[in-house]
């Protein structure tokens, strides 16, 4: 693509300024940008260049209305899987539009990429809600499973029945305390209930002598 700039002295055009690319540039925009095609359009719309082999000769004027974009206007198109923007093109003088730079943006990888990331949350909350339930029933378990054996032995207590043994525990908890304080009330009831068969023994003993 080339375009051509008078140069002037005063009033008197004495040469031109002569201003070009070639597909090299595109080929380097598409190296720098892979998911970003540059097409070079005319001013009726057609593609001239482009990095994209594909749009070359091709009108764009079936996607926008180019009227906007040759008043000046940058129009952006949002498709699904694309982003296209047309930008004017202004001749070197900068008084002119001759055509128009067509940048097209493949965001289906983006698209794809936040699918990904909303499926990993997804795994990451299904996870961590079984998590916390087997965590939750883990520990409902080690604190019922022990007072509902406590319950029963203080029952058992209650009833006299004193044959039971000595649970020993290491918790350090209040189930622990609890289960302390029941050997202990255990261990009392059994020495008291020893003293009492002791001086029972000694009164019969002294008894039978008298």
């Amino acid at each position: 693509a080339r375009a051509f700039v008078p140069i002037k002295d005063g009033s008197q055009v004495i040469g031109t300024l002569q201003i070009g690319t070639n597909d090299s540039f595109l080929t380097d925009l598409s190296e720098m940008f892979p998911s970003v095609s540059v097409s070079l359009l005319t001013s009726s719309g057609m593609v001239t260049r482009s990095s994209d082999e594909n749009l070359i000769n091709k009108s764009m004027k079936d996607k926008i209305d180019f009227e906007e974009v040759l008043a000046g206007e940058l129009v952006r198109l949002e498709t699904k899987g694309t982003i296209q923007s047309f930008i004017p093109l202004y001749d070197p003088t900068n008084s002119h539009i001759i055509g128009a730079i067509h940048l097209e943006k493949d965001t289906s990888i983006v698209n794809t990429i936040f699918n990904m990331l909303l499926m990993l949350v997804g795994i990451i909350l299904v996870v961590t809600a079984i998590s916390a339930i087997f965590i939750a029933s883990f520990y409902t378990k080690s604190l019922t499973r022990p007072l509902v054996a406590l319950v029963e032995r203080m029952e058992r207590l209650r009833n006299g029945d004193l044959t039971m043994p000595i649970t020993r525990t290491d918790r350090a908890d209040e189930i622990g305390q609890l289960t302390r304080r029941a050997n202990d009330m255990q261990s009392q009831l059994q020495q008291s209930l020893l003293s009492v068969a002791q001086a029972s023994q000694e009164v019969m003993e002294k008894g039978n002598v008298l």
